[in-house]
């Protein structure tokens, strides 16, 4: 199930602070996760974040969080940016406003061309796991793969429905130095040290 949320509560908080840190990861635990009990029974849950990047000029933060609650555990992908909505062949996608609009560097002229909006997705514990055991056949895979002049290679993962991880290589030479994820369509990059880092995190919650 995909999560978007456009809050403007949160577009006010980030017009704050030249460096807000957006932390709503909560809202979506509690509303997109969790699976509440139509009775009154006390419960009790965990998280912790493992990552996050910014980048200033579209307010664009990428985070991945653990959580966990009695046999379960999700890894949970957050997407934050100031964009702009477009359908490709009748399928919405959420770009960066940065991607629409290269030339931008003032994080007050995004705010004019472009609307905060935050997606999230999760993925349980086992489909992490089947990642990391496959992790070295992807790495073996990229660098296996043949690239003509002027071509782009994409090795493609796909977590699940929401979630896609791709590793582009456009010179023999490359390394998968990079790997972005895709959260509902949308495009986040997060170098894999940091993303092997975030793995190994998840697996030791």
């Amino acid at each position: 199930m995909k999560h978007l949320l456009s809050l403007s509560f949160v577009a006010l908080l980030l017009t704050s602070c030249s460096n807000s840190i957006v932390q709503v990861y909560d809202y979506y635990i509690l509303n997109g996760v969790e699976q509440r009990p139509d009775s009154a029974v006390a419960s009790s849950s965990s998280s912790r974040l493992l990552f996050r990047d910014q980048e200033s000029a579209s307010k664009a933060q990428f985070e991945l969080v653990a959580y966990k609650k009695d046999t379960l555990k999700y890894l949970i992908f957050g997407s934050h940016a100031i964009g702009k909505s477009a359908k490709i062949n009748n399928e919405q996608y959420h770009f960066k406003i940065t991607d629409v609009y290269s030339s931008i560097s003032d994080k007050e002229d995004a705010k004019q061309l472009g609307d905060m909006s935050i997606t999230f997705a999760h993925v349980d514990a086992l489909t992490i796991q089947q990642l990391i055991d496959n992790l070295v056949e992807l790495k073996a895979r990229f660098a296996a793969a043949k690239v003509a002049k002027g071509e782009v290679v994409n090795i493609e993962y796909n977590l699940s429905k929401e979630v896609v991880l791709s590793w582009q290589k456009k010179y023999v030479s490359d390394r998968p130095g990079v790997c972005y994820i895709w959260v509902n369509n949308r495009k986040n990059s997060i170098h894999m040290v940091d993303f092997e880092q975030a793995l190994k995190a998840f697996v030791a919650y």
